[in-house]
């Protein structure tokens, strides 16, 4: 997965700056019904993390959540409108003991 994922960010990183633009993506049924509602979700897990060669117990949380993206500036954009799109965003936290 971790592998598929790298090629992907590399494919993606390494287009020439005069290619054409990527085709814009068409989300199957239902999928901004369930996403665009204004709701995050959260996901929690617990979580084993080698530190300081040791595994150390902890949690570990994610939050997936869409906000508008002005396809201009390459920013979140609080105000919507014209020249933005929904990006679908995950934001991740790892609490656990580092052995300080």
């Amino acid at each position: 997965m971790r592998a598929a994922l790298a090629l992907l960010v590399t494919t993606l990183g390494c287009s020439a700056s005069g290619a054409a633009p990527l085709p814009a993506a068409t989300a199957p049924p239902g999928f901004w019904e369930h996403w665009g509602d204004g709701q995050a979700e959260l996901n929690g897990y617990t979580l084993t993390q080698p530190r300081y060669g040791e595994l150390r117990r902890g949690e570990a949380v994610l939050v997936f959540v869409t906000e508008d993206f002005d396809d201009a500036a390459r920013v979140k954009s609080d105000r919507g409108g014209p020249g933005t799109f929904p990006a679908l965003k995950l934001n991740a936290a790892w609490d656990f003991q580092t052995g300080i």
